[in-house]
């Protein structure tokens, strides 16, 4: 799917740029720059796929847009709309939300200009129209994407850790910014490195790692900055503006401009990473350097008046790379007195991958170079008649492949998914699929296996330490934060490793972690038991109560409290059970069996008390007690406890979210309403061609 999705973007690119009247050549050679741009391509190593269709769909998004303000119809603008909510759909809302901003801002100043080159404004009328339906579009859009929306918003802004200070406050926001060598990066890719580069970690920038790049390619880069300077189409500033805008907002707290995003724009502080935005500004370029062959492929008389500016710009190219190759270590060291005055990382060290990197950099500085000469000879060339436009298309389309997938095979590596030890399973995997399949659910602890944190739940082995880092925050309080700090209480001291005492762990106990997979010095990976692991689903006929999930967690540290004699409720006054007529035998659960939508379970009751499900809590659990409807009460922080009576009972938990149900429903009705406005204005138009042939 993501190589579709690569082709899809060239296609829609290509699109866009014929609305906007460019020749079908320049739009090939628009299309192809925006398809192989590594800041789009290389998307494919760190495996973030929604980002990949985000930067697919938003072409196609600004061609409707532009068809219906050129021509006003209501299909048209839902079409956009449609469109508008897939890019909420591919769940990834930060990228659909700076989506958002480029297509606002673009119909904004699209209202002030009617055609390309013109400024000829439209009349009140024709603003009122287009506004209400571009309105339209955006209740669509909305409307169609709620499905994701509201379970996202409910959950972000009550329950997960990102609701709280610590993941909204400036510094979190603004952490995986681009940096100043991030931004030479998008004219000398290797700039700040690569950290897979020849099986080399040569990355030396400020971020803690880096898995893709922001080189868009050099071509959109030079061209687009042309299309600035020579074009007369009061349209490229627009293009200039969101590119500014995107690179001022990627660079996150490294100017003082965010400080204004932060503060003002809504939902900013939600997000991280702003680099994620510079996705714009490639597509920014590309259009601007689009738009500049296209005027050169016309043979605008108005460029051939400055075609000495592209020897210039050659000369003044290929006199930088000399220099720079001349200066060698010293660039780099002018370049750290500069940027580096507060280092967070050792200089030591990073000077040393600095030094290493120089070869690299040097090499891509002149391979851009000798392309960029390559291009602008060659436009040179069909200036001056010596070239046709069939040998120009050729050589820049030429140009942009070798510069732009040489830089993507780079981040593009064929694996064997079978033997490849980050995804393949290892011999403990197979083990516990069996003991899982013998003895029921339980969860294992992998923060000692070497392995990543996800990497056993991509074998349906349910994990207590996975990665997410979105999560409830009542489980990151309950297992220590991101460092797993509760769950190596007693086992784990000063990097050292003592099983003997996993049992007085009270959290790994309460999570049901009957293993704890082990890294043995010779290399494979053991399973270490844990024989006080409660099943997933318990029985304690003592509770007690506290003011706060926290206080809960303070409890379970202190290795003497025993949480199987005594449940830990939250925030709830006393809880009264009936009278016990004394029956004899033992309290059990006898079976738990997971359904499609929440759980079902057997218990045996010898007197009241609470049947426990360590699953974590939210607000849409819904339990009941032989039918008939029982409370559900935080239990340890963060799991899920209801108060049973005597005897045998039979307790099922369903999950009925109101937020996605709600959601789901705005979403159908949507997604009809649009396929409906097309088929309606099918039939109508076919019915009106059937009246002027008849």
């Amino acid at each position: 799917k993501l190589v579709w999705h690569v082709f899809l973007a060239g296609i829609t690119m290509y699109l866009y740029l014929r609305t906007l009247r460019i020749r079908r050549d320049a739009s090939f050679l628009g299309g192809l720059m925006y398809m192989l741009a590594p800041s789009f391509v290389t998307l494919v190593h760190p495996a973030h796929d929604a980002k990949m269709y985000i930067i697919a769909l938003l072409p196609l998004a600004f061609a409707l847009l532009e068809r219906g303000i050129n021509n006003p119809r209501f299909v048209t603008f839902a079409g956009l709309g449609g469109v508008m909510g897939l890019l909420i759909l591919t769940s990834h809302a930060q990228m659909a939300y700076y989506s958002y901003w480029a297509i606002g801002l673009y119909f904004i100043f699209r209202l002030f200009v009617l055609d390309r080159g013109t400024t000829k404004k439209l009349e009140i009328n024709g603003i009122t129209k287009r506004t209400v339906m571009f309105v339209a579009a955006v209740i669509i859009a909305v409307t169609m994407g709620a499905v994701q929306i509201l379970p996202a918003y409910k959950f972000t802004t009550k329950q997960s850790v990102r609701s709280g200070e610590e993941r909204t406050g400036y510094k979190y926001a603004t952490s995986w910014s681009m940096h100043p060598e991030e931004t030479m990066g998008m004219v000398v890719p290797s700039f700040p490195g690569f950290i897979d580069y020849k099986n080399h970690d040569l990355y030396w920038g400020k971020n803690f790692f880096k898995l893709n790049t922001e080189y868009h390619g050099i071509l959109p880069l030079v061209l687009g900055i042309m299309a600035l300077l020579m074009l007369r189409n009061r349209l490229k500033w627009y293009f200039l503006g969101i590119a500014v805008l995107s690179l001022v907002y990627a660079l996150g707290a490294n100017t003082p401009f965010y400080r204004l995003f932060y503060a003002f724009v809504p939902s900013v502080k939600n997000f991280r990473a702003p680099s994620m935005i510079i996705f714009l500004f490639c597509f920014a370029f590309v259009t601007l350097a689009s738009m500049f062959i296209s005027s050169i492929l016309d043979d605008d008389s108005t460029l051939k008046e400055k075609n000495r500016t592209l020897l210039y710009t050659i000369a003044v190219i290929a006199g930088l790379a000399v220099i720079i190759s001349l200066m060698g270590q010293t660039f780099f060291d002018m370049w750290r007195a500069i940027f580096y005055k507060t280092d967070p990382y050792p200089e030591l060290q990073r000077a040393k991958i600095m030094a290493a990197n120089i070869p690299y950099f040097r090499s891509d500085m002149w391979r851009i170079a000798v392309l960029v000469c390559a291009a602008l000879g060659g436009i040179w060339m069909f200036m001056s008649k010596r070239i046709g436009t069939y040998a120009l298309t050729g050589l820049l389309a030429l140009v942009i492949f070798v510069d732009e997938a040489l830089i993507d095979s780079r981040f593009i590596t064929t694996i064997n998914p079978a033997s490849n030890p980050a995804i393949a399973p290892d011999q403990t995997v197979a083990e516990l699929q069996k003991r899982m399949d013998e003895s029921g659910p339980f969860r294992i602890l992998g923060i000692a296996s070497g392995k990543s944190a996800n990497y056993y739940a991509m074998f349906g082995l349910h994990t207590a330490d996975g990665f997410h880092n979105n999560e409830l925050q009542s489980y990151e309080l309950f297992r220590g934060g991101r460092g797993n700090e509760n769950f190596l209480l007693y086992w784990v001291e000063g990097g050292s490793l003592n099983p003997d005492n996993v049992t007085k762990n009270n959290f790994l106990n309460i999570a049901g972690v009957k293993y704890l997979i082990i890294a043995m010095t010779d290399g494979p990976t053991v399973p270490l038991e844990n024989n006080a692991a409660f099943d997933r689903a318990f029985i304690v006929h003592n509770h007690v109560v506290v003011s706060s999930d926290s206080a809960a967690v303070e409890l379970l540290k202190d290795s003497s409290f025993d949480p199987s004699e005594t449940v830990i409720i939250t925030g709830e006054p006393g809880i009264r059970f009936p009278e016990s007529s004394g029956l004899s035998g033992e309290s059990k659960v006898e079976s738990l069996t997971y359904t499609k939508d929440g759980a079902v379970i057997k218990a045996i009751f010898h007197k009241p008390g609470f049947l426990v499900l360590a699953d974590n809590m939210v607000p849409y659990w819904h339990a009941d007690v032989d039918g008939k409807p029982a409370a559900i009460y935080p239990a340890y922080g963060t799991f899920m406890a209801v108060p049973c009576p005597q005897g045998e009972q039979t307790i099922t938990f369903v999950f009925r979210s109101a937020p996605y149900e709600t959601g789901k429903k705005m979403t159908l009705m949507s997604l009809v309403f649009v396929a409906g406005t097309f088929l309606l204005t099918g039939v109508i138009k076919s019915s009106r061609v059937k009246k002027q042939t008849a």
